[in-house]
């Protein structure tokens, strides 16, 4: 078994067998004033699947590699690690609005 399938097998047991983590994920970004998915790789699909599944609802991705920026990627834009950034300094800088990234 592949690493992709050992990390698949693993969000399908947690998705079958143990639903109460949706709402762990859920409680944890209830505060969050921006969702970013970083990386949109395997992994960065597994992570939009599970915080779809958890009801999350995720702003944006952002990927270190140029030619996915500001293409459309699980249905969510794509931007540079730099507009993360910019967010992230302008949401500190409103004072107490949060971004999550994964």
């Amino acid at each position: 078994m592949n690493l992709h399938s050992k990390i698949d097998e693993y969000f399908f047991q947690i998705a079958d067998k143990k639903i109460n983590v949706f709402d762990n994920i859920r409680k944890a970004l209830s505060n969050v004033g921006a969702v970013c998915v970083f990386g949109t790789g395997h992994i960065g699909n597994l992570t939009v699947n599970v915080l779809n599944t958890a009801g999350v609802k995720i702003d944006f991705l952002c990927d270190n590699d140029s030619n996915k920026w500001d293409k459309v990627i699980y249905g969510l834009k794509c931007y540079s690690p730099n507009v993360l950034k910019s967010y992230v300094e302008s949401a500190s800088d409103r004072g107490g609005t949060r971004c999550c990234s994964y």
